[in-house]
């Protein structure tokens, strides 16, 4: 491949990386709300996300105590509006989040590796 080809080919892949960093939600701040827990016990969470040159990071904690306050969460992924991240309770359980973008609110489910799962439902703090 000639150098010509190259840099066509490197501008094209700039130009698609930044499209699609356009076009994805803005998920930066603090979004607070509930998950569903089993027997129709709601949690509430506090989930803060932030933007950083490698992607987003965050913390996550509940007010039930089943997470530590402020607990990192690792595994994170968006595609589109779908965005998803897992964490361990306090009890060494791992539990994912797979959300939706829906303007300021995230909606969707929580899983485990033991078949639980719950909605959840966050409105972004203003």
């Amino acid at each position: 491949m000639n150098a010509v080809k190259i840099v066509l080919v490197f501008i094209v892949a700039v130009f698609l990386a930044l499209a699609a960093f356009a076009a994805s939600p803005d998920l930066e701040g603090t979004w607070v709300g509930t998950a569903e827990l089993p027997e129709h016990t709601a949690d509430d969470i506090v989930l803060i996300l932030d933007k950083t040159g490698a992607g987003v990071r965050g913390t996550i904690s509940d007010g039930l105590g089943i997470i530590r306050p402020e607990t990192a969460f690792a595994g994170f992924r968006a595609d589109g509006n779908t965005l998803g991240f897992h964490f361990p309770a306090v009890d060494g359980l791992r539990i994912a989040f797979t959300l939706k973008a829906r303007g300021d609110r995230l909606i969707g489910c929580w899983t485990d590796p033991d078949g639980g799962t719950g909605k959840i439902e966050l409105v972004r703090k203003k």
